[in-house]
């Protein structure tokens, strides 16, 4: 008698040989299109604005941030010689450049604020952006991170609060 088809134990083996390759391909898988990158860099760029804003209010002077496509610029306003400097601390760097094939955008400006009008005539080769007061006040602003087709949204309130969020019109966590 001539045997056609598969017996059960055979069947079995190969459900089970291509389940356990289903499980490897899909653990393996970065299911975030490949976004991780994208939001390491929101979520850097957010640190790096608190501790900015903290440092503002806590030496008691008024910061700033240029936005410059790739790179953030970090400026202090040096009253003695009323003009903005580059900051020179070693936990908070004059430049923070985004990781390769990532750029950065200002979105949401608040160009009629009086923090920004105030200190905007001080120089006319350096205008930061984003102005933090020492009085914990900061210029309201929405930076826009580009990676391919990829976004993420850092966003600055009033008050200072900052969020990190996939879609420009999100509500605030």
């Amino acid at each position: 008698m001539q045997s056609r088809g598969f017996t059960l134990l055979e069947v079995l083996m190969v459900v089970l040989i291509v389940g356990i390759m289903t499980a490897v391909v899909v653990l393996s898988v970065n299911f975030d299109g490949g976004s991780q990158g994208l939001q390491n860099a929101a979520e850097h760029i957010s640190d790096q604005l608190a501790r900015f804003e903290d440092e503002s209010i806590g030496r008691e002077e008024v910061w700033g941030v240029e936005v410059k496509g790739v790179s953030l610029r970090f400026w202090r306003l040096d009253t003695e010689q009323g003009r903005w400097v580059k900051t020179q601390r070693p936990w908070l760097p004059a430049e923070y450049d985004l990781p390769s094939g990532m750029s950065v955008s200002l979105v949401q400006d608040a160009t009629s604020s009086p923090v920004k009008s105030q200190y905007d005539p001080l120089s006319d080769t350096i205008q930061p952006d984003i102005y933090f007061m020492p009085t914990g006040a900061v210029t309201p602003a929405e930076l826009e991170l580009h990676e391919g087709d990829l976004v993420r949204y850092v966003r600055l309130d009033a008050l200072g609060r900052l969020s990190v969020l996939e879609h420009p019109y999100a509500p605030q966590p």
